[in-house]
């Protein structure tokens, strides 16, 4: 976790008043920046925003190893449940669910056409079809100048 947190500016900040506290105390704005730091890290690893519970629960279990002052000390839980709960989530599951929706608020992008249609017995995309329409124009425009310069001659 401490590696990840040193590759980005806000978490070397964040490690630094940790480290200025003597390792007793983390604020709930720097939970919620580690939080974010290393759960973009780990996206970014996962290749996804939906991984194994697995991974979720072992980068909870991370973050409490490495800040031991975030973990809840109650019989019956896991020290990490605030950071991942199965059942209710946590904040690694809430942090997820906001870069997902995120995603999804994006303009979506234009996809190129896959449909083909027949133009002179071969079958084209629509901008293949664009391309060939604007070479046509381009063609013909050479062709008039060509042909008005050389008859005024």
């Amino acid at each position: 976790m401490k590696a990840l947190l040193k590759e980005n500016e806000d978490g070397q900040k964040i490690l630094h008043r940790y480290e200025e506290k003597n390792y007793a105390d983390i604020n709930d704005f720097d939970r919620q920046e580690i939080v974010r730091i290393v759960v973009a890290a780990k996206v970014l690893s996962w290749g996804n925003l939906y991984p194994p519970p697995e991974e979720k629960e072992m980068l909870a279990a991370g973050i409490v190893a490495e800040f031991p002052c975030l973990a809840i000390n109650r019989v019956g839980v896991d020290n990490f449940c605030h950071f991942l709960n199965r059942k209710t989530g946590g904040f690694i599951d809430q942090r997820l669910k906001s870069l997902s929706s995120k995603r999804k608020r994006r303009a979506p992008v234009r996809k190129e056409s896959k449909k083909k249609t027949p133009v002179d017995g071969e079958l084209v995309t629509a901008e293949d079809m664009l391309f060939k329409v604007s070479i046509t124009q381009i063609v013909f425009w050479l062709f008039v100048i060509y042909t008005y310069a050389h008859c005024t001659l």
